[in-house]
């Protein structure tokens, strides 16, 4: 079994073109780090998918999706541009940040 991360995040999302911004931190790295993404197909929810990007030791992209699973439980994956899961996780919305977990 490989090297186990788990991490967290929170988005707020601009109202005027819907661009999300916010930070992540996780097991292995212990700092808090900042995560931009564009929308691809805009909605005046978190919902949909965006071109994401972050420095870990590189900068990163990917492909996040974001879909509403129920009321108030949002289901987010980051997928590479070879179509792999980099990351998958859950979140939920108060006070208009979306706040949540991911892992590999």
């Amino acid at each position: 079994m490989g090297i186990i991360l788990i991490g967290a995040f929170n988005f707020t999302r601009d109202n005027i073109n819907g661009n999300l911004s916010g930070e992540f931190f996780n097991n292995l790295t212990g700092v808090a780090r900042i995560e931009t993404a564009t929308p691809l197909n805009p909605t005046s929810e978190f919902t949909g998918q965006y071109n994401t990007a972050w420095r870990d030791s590189d900068r990163k992209t990917a492909t996040l999706s974001i879909r509403n699973i129920n009321n108030t439980k949002y289901q987010l994956e980051w997928i590479d541009d070879r179509g792999g899961l980099l990351f998958e996780g859950e979140g939920i919305v108060t006070n208009e940040v979306l706040w949540g977990y991911y892992h590999k």
